[in-house]
Parts: structure tokens; sequence; C-alpha cells
């Protein structure tokens, strides 16, 4: 089977828009929780919706990057140019399917965004019952923990549920694995997200399964943590 065969020239064309069309998701989830949250918060907003804004622009650099691929193998076929650079195009690409879309653009910078942004969304707003509640457990400031500090606090305070826990603390514990240990578990565990299930198994290492599992992952990041927003708010 010849190179074209293998590699669907249309693949990076699709790959572009789907990642694409995650900023129009992302912009309606910011109209949806301005919509929601009390208009006391509204001034503070843009700097508690820093988790979107990262995805977007995490989406738009991505975009970007394909659209440049997609531009460079369409120009190398038609001039024919079927050679062992073709090869390493090809390669290149599935490199930036798994590193930069499921792995570290997405997943685990977004992750960290948010849990520095509920840390600053809970320290500012201790007005709230249940933010105060919350920052009375928390450590120094330096030295939060999202699990301890963060996650078992607000469900104590009911700010999320025990099925919002388990995902906060699946996706937890993926990122950790990936950032820490070389993306060995040191625990069996089976989550089930929005669009796909966590899988990690003990001692073994644990890949992202599809380029697109990261975006998926990323989604599901937004979508817990704008739903403890507007609870803690609530």
């Amino acid at each position: 089977m010849g190179l074209i065969e293998i590699f669907n020239m249309k693949s990076l064309e699709e790959l572009h828009k789907e990642i694409f069309s995650n900023r129009e998701w992302i912009n309606e989830r910011k109209i949806e929780i301005s919509n929601k949250i009390k208009p006391s918060i509204i001034l503070d907003l843009n700097k508690y919706l820093l988790p979107l804004s990262a995805f977007f622009n995490a989406v738009t650099f991505v975009a970007e990057i394909l659209e440049y691929l997609d531009f460079s193998w369409k120009k190398k076929v038609r001039k024919k140019e079927i050679t062992k650079d073709n090869v390493e195009l090809h390669e290149k690409v599935m490199d930036i399917r798994y590193n930069l879309l499921s792995n570290n653009i997405f997943f685990v910078n977004i992750f960290s965004v948010t849990e520095f942004t509920m840390k600053e969304v809970l320290i500012a707003h201790s007005e709230y019952k249940a933010a105060r509640n919350i920052t009375k457990k928390m450590n120094t400031p330096w030295n939060i923990k999202i699990e301890k500090d963060i996650l078992d606090p607000s469900r104590e305070e009911n700010v999320i549920d025990d099925g919002d826990l388990n995902k906060w603390n699946a996706l937890r514990k993926l990122r950790n694995m990936a950032v820490h240990n070389n993306g060995i578990s040191n625990i069996d565990l089976t989550q089930k997200m929005t669009e796909i299930t966590i899988v990690l198994e003990q001692d073994k290492q644990t890949t992202f399964k599809g380029y697109d599992s990261g975006l998926y992952l990323t989604k599901d990041i937004i979508r817990l943590y704008l739903k403890w927003l507007e609870n803690l708010f609530d």
C-alpha cells in the first residue's frame, strides 16, 4: 500500500475543522455561566474564566499548526513529491496529534490553569459561606493541594456531589501520573466521563488512545469547573 493510501490527505483538514469548532463550544459555555452567575461576581468573571480562555488559545494554536501541516502536505502531493520527506511529515503529524492534542497543550495545561483559578476564586470570595469554609481548611496559598484543600472541602460544603468528585479525582490522578510518573499508574481505576472512559491499570503505562481523547477530557475539566463555580456562588 502506498503512502497516499496509508495517510488520507483529508484527515488533517478534517482534524483542523474539528479542533477549531471547539472555539464555538467554549464561547457558548462562557455565555451560559454569565447568565447564571450573580451580578456581584460579573466584574470578576473574566478572571475566573481563565481556564476557558486558555483552552480557547490552545485550540487556536493547535488548529493553526494543523492548517499549516495540511497545506504543506497538499503542496507536496500536488508536486508529486512522494519522497522520504512525506514520510517524515506524516510522522510529525502523528506526533502533533498525540503530544499536542492529547496531552500537554490541552489536558495537562488546562487542568493546571483550572486548579490555580479555583484557588484564586476561593481566596477572593470568602464572603460566601462555602468559599469561607473551604478556605479555612486550606494550607498556605503556595502549598494548596487540589484534593484535600479544594475538592474534598467542596464536597463537604455540597459545592460538588459524589459523582463530580469521582470525576475530578480521576482527572487529577491522570494528570499527576502523566506529569510525575512517566504515565505509570499506581492504582487500578475506571471512571466514565462524558465522552470517553478513563482506565488506569496499576504498574502499567497509560497512554491517551486516539488523538481526541485529551480534547474530550479537557472539555470535562471545563464542564466540572463551571459547575463548581456556579454552585460556589449559589
